[in-house]
């Protein structure tokens, strides 16, 4: 994958060890349902790792 650097922002792919942030956004009940395709929200952080590790391959 790419990473998209600039002077203030850095776009990267996520990452197992970004679950704890990755759950704070997708453990909100608000978020999954507006995503192309909906998804399911994320209870836990095992939960994030797991579907992060999945991704990271």
């Amino acid at each position: 994958m790419n990473v998209v650097n600039t002077d203030r922002l850095t776009l990267r792919p996520w990452h197992v060890d970004d679950a704890p942030a990755a759950l704070d956004v997708y453990g909100q009940a608000e978020v999954p349902r507006w995503l192309s395709p909906e998804m399911d929200q994320v209870p836990d952080e095992t939960a994030m790792r797991l579907l992060l590790s999945a991704v990271d391959r």
